[in-house]
């Protein structure tokens, strides 16, 4: 991991994650339109 400027907190690396997983489990269980 290089720390090169943009210093992402763990927090908001989990936010995004979770933000991220959230989106790709609705688009699973939407029906395919």
């Amino acid at each position: 991991m290089s720390s090169n400027g943009r210093r992402v907190s763990r927090r908001d690396f989990l936010r995004a994650t979770g933000l991220a997983v959230g989106a790709t489990a609705l688009a699973a269980c939407a029906p395919a339109a």
